[in-house]
């Protein structure tokens, strides 16, 4: 049998593994198949039936393992793309200079305070006329 101590297992308990990390995981439990699948290939020829059902088991595992590590090298993914997105969005609510170096607030006072002025200056015109 090939020795699959060294495969880590996929955490389930809360610790969030990085990309990385699951990458060599996924690169990991890749090798323990290939190891399985020689195995079983070389056991195959061979006519003892309980080694070809061991090394068949073995390899079973060795895919479920790898089916394990694949979902949570995604899953990983997914986290990192799903918190790339929610900083651009954070990014792009923050308040930012207008190009007159201006904030959107600081427009918007001085918008109202040309709205009153150019009122007050045709109010006088009229009065004065």
């Amino acid at each position: 049998m090939p020795d699959t101590s060294d495969i880590p297992a996929p955490e389930r308990s809360g610790g969030e593994l990085t990309v990385a990390e699951c990458a060599a995981n996924l690169r990991a439990a890749r090798s323990g198949i290939k190891a399985c699948e020689r195995l079983y290939e070389d056991v195959r020829k061979g006519s003892k039936v309980t080694a070809i059902t061991r090394a068949r088991s073995e390899w079973g595992l060795a895919l479920f393992s790898w089916a394990e590590a694949l979902v949570a090298h995604e899953a990983a993914k997914d986290r990192r793309n799903i918190a790339a997105r929610l900083d651009r969005q954070e990014d792009a609510m923050r308040a930012r200079p207008a190009p007159g170096g201006r904030t959107r607030a600081e427009e918007l006072a001085h918008a109202s305070r040309e709205r009153d002025r150019s009122e007050a200056v045709e109010r006088d015109r009229r009065r004065y006329e």
